[in-house]
């Protein structure tokens, strides 16, 4: 039998942002004591809305830590009291501008995880109809429509480098039977 790892205490160094940076003292699976360093980052979701014409509705994004735009699906974090589809609909609007009336769970994402205890939960939106953003006043926020075959090939080519959202627009394209 395998021994897996056993947590002996825990330290919070740091709440920001959504995110908590942890190291815990522990016992490794070679029965060796050991401190381990991870950050725990609120439950998130990611939206991939496609219009009724095949066009995908994503964004260029500023995020300070890597000091550049990025290309990335719409989402954010679950509140406290929300749920993932409750979130999803809610950063649809603010940062889209994008009101579904279906909205299809595409399962969820961990990112890293020897580094981060995190998960984000995907959603196709379809039947869209557009009404105006509610950025939040720290968001950098550029939006981009292209057709979803476009954004499949520049998710493949390396342009789009968010794993989430490469891994959550493949998920809603093999939904939708376009690869």
């Amino acid at each position: 039998m395998v021994q897996l790892w056993k947590k002996i205490s825990s330290k919070t160094l740091l709440t920001n942002r959504g995110k908590e940076f942890i190291t815990d003292k522990v016992i490794t699976p070679k029965n060796e004591k050991s401190t381990y360093a991870y950050t725990f980052v609120a439950r998130g979701v990611v939206v991939i809305p496609i219009d009724k014409q095949g066009n995908v509705y994503l964004q260029k994004e500023y995020r300070y830590p890597i000091n550049s735009w990025n290309i990335e699906a719409i989402g954010g974090g679950i509140k406290k009291g929300q749920t993932a589809r409750q979130a999803a609909k809610e950063e649809l609007l603010e940062e889209g501008g994008i009101k579904a009336k279906k909205l299809t769970k595409l399962g969820t994402t961990l990112v890293m995880p020897s580094h981060f205890d995190t998960k984000t939960t995907g959603f196709l939106a379809t039947n869209l109809t557009f009404h105006n953003t509610h950025h939040e006043a720290d968001e950098l926020i550029k939006p981009l429509k292209m057709p979803l075959k476009k954004a499949i090939k520049l998710a493949m080519d390396g342009k789009i480098e968010n794993a989430e959202t490469v891994t959550f627009l493949l998920r809603a394209a093999n939904k939708l039977n376009k690869i």
